[in-house]
């Protein structure tokens, strides 16, 4: 008798266990509930790297809007006054043809062919906007001609 009813304590005092349909459900939900879980890692992982790669090149890009040679405070020559617009790139070479236009050689190995008919202000602002997008676009330029009505652009 006293056999029987520790029997009937134990029997009682398990924990509730669902019905065998329920625990098919049950372990489903947890096998989604983990794959849910590893496909948000995953998802979360893939985005953290997109925006490590997109700021991994800010550095550069900042590197070549720095000023980088030192000019005179009053350009008296045109040659001046195109090393003052274009202070943001380092210029290596200067040229002028015989119409006026200039050329100049960045550190990078860019040409960029610049009209003295122009507005220098104009071209040194596009070209900030062109180098940015280049950047950007993970591109190098290799020439770019502001002496026509559409600017040139080659890339290598």
């Amino acid at each position: 008798m006293l056999k029987l009813k520790i029997k009937q304590i134990k029997k009682e005092s398990k924990l509730f266990r669902p019905p065998q349909p329920y625990k098919k459900k049950l372990t489903i939900r947890k096998i989604l509930g983990v794959m849910l879980i590893i496909a948000g890692l995953g998802i979360s992982l893939f985005y953290l790297a997109k925006i490590v790669n997109l700021f991994s090149g800010a550095g550069r890009l900042k590197e070549s809007l720095e000023p980088k040679t030192q000019i005179s405070p009053s350009p008296s020559t045109l040659n001046d006054k195109v090393a003052q617009e274009f202070s943001f790139i380092k210029i290596v070479e200067t040229k002028e043809d015989s119409f006026g236009n200039f050329t100049l050689t960045t550190s990078e190995g860019t040409l960029v062919l610049v009209s003295s008919n122009k507005d220098l202000r104009g071209q040194a602002d596009s070209l900030q906007i062109i180098l940015n997008k280049a950047k950007i676009e993970g591109r190098r330029l290799k020439k770019v001609d502001f002496r026509f009505e559409k600017i040139v652009l080659e890339y290598f």
